[in-house]
């Protein structure tokens, strides 16, 4: 599965997965799924859920999804979007496709980071 990993730094990568239990194991712990006011639905974010126990920073991106500057409590560390879709048992977590990574990087990740006069190529790397 795809996802898109958007770490603290800002810096932002597609990130592929076998399964949620790897966003875990990336945690180091449980992940806590949010889903952003700004990130319109299916798509939304998991984040640490023991961020603010281990003084992570915040992530500005996370943040301006959640809309932070509206509530005061900020997305701490990393984060992974992913879709939220219903499925048998309830919701179910499941990867991008191409086309809605390049969605979210254009009319997300992108809008909020470069100046709409800018050259800068709208691409996310591939974490290696």
């Amino acid at each position: 599965m795809k996802t898109i990993l958007v770490k603290s730094d800002q810096s932002a990568c597609v990130y592929e997965i076998n399964s949620v239990a790897d966003i875990y194991t990336y945690f180091g712990g449980f992940a806590e799924t949010v889903t952003p006011r700004r990130l319109e639905q299916p798509y939304c974010i998991l984040v640490d859920d023991m961020g603010t126990g281990k003084e992570l920073p915040p992530n500005a991106f996370g943040s301006f999804l959640y809309e932070t500057d509206k509530h005061g409590n900020p997305v701490l560390g990393d984060l992974f979007i992913m879709k939220k879709v219903w499925g048998d048992d309830g919701y179910d977590l499941t990867g991008l496709t191409e086309s809605e990574i390049a969605y979210i990087t254009l009319n997300h990740f992108m809008t909020c980071y470069t100046p709409p006069d800018s050259n800068i190529s709208p691409e996310i790397l591939t974490c290696l």
